[in-house]
């Protein structure tokens, strides 16, 4: 069932207030209701049409992982009576459907921005829909401002840390070294645990490690466990956590 919502209305869509001078509906089938600015989406920003506007439905923008990095999905599909020049516009560059790429009735604009990026903050992208003047009409001009959050390509539970873990000795005791070297391009946060005590640094930098050696008191120790949390923030939270293990070890007898 469609909701008309005529002119000059101020409607709220998912918390955003817009003014459309022309009449939209809302419809979990996409369809549109008539040749006007049909804004059938979720993230809708702004509409604003000139001359009764374009035609417009199933407007999407959705970002997904590419080859380990954020792509940025971008699609319209036109509900005009006519071709229509087609210009998407977004922080990663921009493409335009014009001339023999034009829009035609029923088809829809697709294009995926490569950000080169593992994880990008929200922001908006821009679609603009014209259909020049013919036959003694007036050319047509819909642009609609969407907006998409913050992504992120990497899985929550990946940082890429290397543990090493060696058991020394000094001053006739054995000591646990652990050393775990940041391999991401952002700072790291690092907890070491061990049972012997834990340690914890903050921001370790990228390239750099976190290293300690845990005192056992003792010159024999069993085999046992290390346990390293790795923690980042690119825009979301990622946790990993790994065990290393290590064998028994003895003093020599001097």
């Amino acid at each position: 069932m469609f909701q008309k919502i005529k002119k000059s209305v101020v409607v709220t869509v998912a918390g955003f207030a817009l003014v459309s001078p022309v009449a939209l509906a809302t419809s979990a089938s996409a369809t549109p209701v008539e040749p006007a600015s049909v804004v059938q989406v979720s993230n809708v920003v702004s509409v604003k049409d000139t001359n009764g506007g374009v035609a417009l439905t199933d407007l999407e923008v959705q970002p997904r992982v590419i080859d380990g990095r954020v792509g940025l999905a971008v699609k319209v599909e036109s509900a005009d009576t006519v071709a229509a020049d087609v210009k998407f516009i977004t922080p990663y560059g921009e493409k335009s459907f014009k001339g023999a790429e034009q829009v035609q009735p029923g088809t829809n604009a697709y294009q995926t921005f490569n950000t080169r990026e593992e994880a990008i903050a929200a922001g908006t992208v821009t679609i603009s829909a014209y259909v020049p003047a013919s036959n003694g009409q007036l050319a047509r001009h819909t642009v609609v401002v969407l907006s998409y959050g913050a992504f992120s390509a990497r899985p929550a539970d990946q940082v890429d840390v290397t543990p090493v873990v060696e058991t020394r000795v000094l001053a006739g005791k054995v000591f646990v070294a652990v050393k775990v070297t940041n391999n991401e391009t952002v700072p790291v946060d690092i907890r070491i645990t061990t049972p012997y005590g834990e340690v914890k640094r903050d921001k370790v930098q990228p390239g750099a490690s976190a290293s300690q050696s845990f005192a056992t008191r003792s010159t024999e120790i069993a085999a046992g466990t290390v346990t390293v949390g790795a923690y980042l923030w690119d825009g979301f939270g990622h946790h990993q956590v790994r065990t290393v293990d290590y064998d028994a070890f003895a003093v020599a007898a001097s």
